[in-house]
């Protein structure tokens, strides 16, 4: 074998393992009917439709289509489907419809109701855990949950049951304490003391916070830094200071500097949703991923190289093996890099010819296949 075959050769043997290694796969919303909402009216409110719990790595979905369509779905580990209704969830009433959120502690699984307040599941019972109106937001610290309300003092839920605090937060951010919220995407973020009773706000014209914006914020999972993405790309605080930045001046292969929504994988990687910095609404554009090792974005997909429906609203998780789930409001797809559930192993893929398409990112040649981008 000559010289030019041989890294021929290698060549083809790096790009298929590649592409063994990272594949999507779709699962059409027929066999779960995995819908939020619809409609671009509601992709600004970061409202929590689908959500994975990390400890134990079940997929929860909220169907909100109509005031007689309405349920809480369940993807077991299995593959098998549990359907939450109001012939197995009592409480369920005329304002079911309303409910806007989910979290996980380490032991239950947590629905916040935009009007009734938290409610919550041992795997075997649901309990209502307090009444509260006005609920726009739930956020879990380890065992601690955490619900925002608009115009209204938060709700903090702990063993020993029900608090309200002196700040009015829609959304906020918990981590050991540490407290940060906001009452809007657009008018900035305050850090709360540890008392949850006074707050320091932050104005990018005086610190390191690149703009009032603030559509998604949360801790990193292995450290007390905060993220704050917005319209230029990510803030990043720790303890009151802002002390960095990720844009698209600091790390060239961002696609986009509007951040909707992101999640951390296991060692603090980003993967995030980017959109077209409209003000009525935000319409996704790309999905990537932030490798903190490299400072940048490796990964770049859009409606070119992905089988996600970009025309929709976008809500992505990480599971517990660091593999990224996106449902696009009609289907659910996941980019396979490590181990995955097993139930996706049962399914065949359909066997095609290669298609070879250059990475967004970086322009490195990939390939794939139909198979790559299967149905379920």
């Amino acid at each position: 074998m000559d010289q030019t075959m041989k890294y021929l050769t290698l060549l083809l043997l790096v790009l298929s393992t590649n592409v063994q290694a990272q594949t999507w796969k779709t699962i059409p919303h027929e066999h779960y009917n995995a819908l939020t909402y619809t409609g671009a009216s509601f992709v600004s409110t970061n409202y929590s439709q689908f959500e994975i719990n990390p400890y134990d790595g079940t997929m929860w979905f909220i169907s909100n289509l109509s005031q007689s369509n309405f349920n809480i779905k369940r993807i077991n580990n299995d593959g098998s489907m549990t359907l939450f209704t109001p012939s197995n969830m009592p409480f369920m009433d005329v304002n079911s419809r309303h409910f806007i959120g989910i979290d996980f502690s380490s032991s239950k699984t947590f629905l916040l109701h935009e009007f009734d307040g938290a409610f919550s599941y041992d795997g075997i019972t649901w309990v209502y855990e307090g009444a509260f109106d006005k609920g726009t937001y739930i956020y879990s610290d380890v065992d601690t949950l955490y619900f925002g309300r608009l115009n209204a003092d938060f709700v903090r839920l702990t063993e020993m049951g029900t608090t309200y605090n002196w700040a009015a937060s829609r959304r906020l951010a918990v981590k050991k304490r540490s407290a940060w919220s906001t009452n809007s995407f657009f008018t900035g973020i305050h850090k709360l003391n540890t008392s949850f009773d006074a707050a320091i706000f932050f104005n990018p014209d005086t610190c390191n916070l690149l703009s009032t914006v603030n559509n998604d914020f949360k801790f990193a999972r292995n450290s007390d830094t905060l993220y704050v993405a917005g319209e230029q790309g990510f803030s990043l605080a720790y303890d009151e200071t802002f002390v960095d930045t990720i844009t698209m001046n600091n790390a060239p292969n961002m696609p986009y500097p509007s951040i909707i929504e992101f999640e951390f994988d296991s060692q603090d990687n980003i993967w995030a949703v980017f959109g077209d910095g409209g003000t009525l609404g935000f319409y996704p554009q790309y999905i990537g991923y932030y490798d903190r090792s490299v400072q940048d974005w490796t990964l770049v997909y859009d409606q070119s190289n992905c089988p996600v429906d970009f025309t929709k609203r976008l809500d992505i998780e990480i599971d517990p093996d660091d593999n990224l789930w996106v449902c696009d409001n009609q289907d659910l797809h996941v980019l396979k890099i490590n181990n995955t559930p097993g139930w996706l192993s049962l399914v065949e893929e359909e066997n095609s010819s290669f298609s070879v398409f250059p990475n967004p990112s970086s322009g490195v040649l990939s390939i794939q296949t139909e198979a790559n981008v299967s149905d379920i």
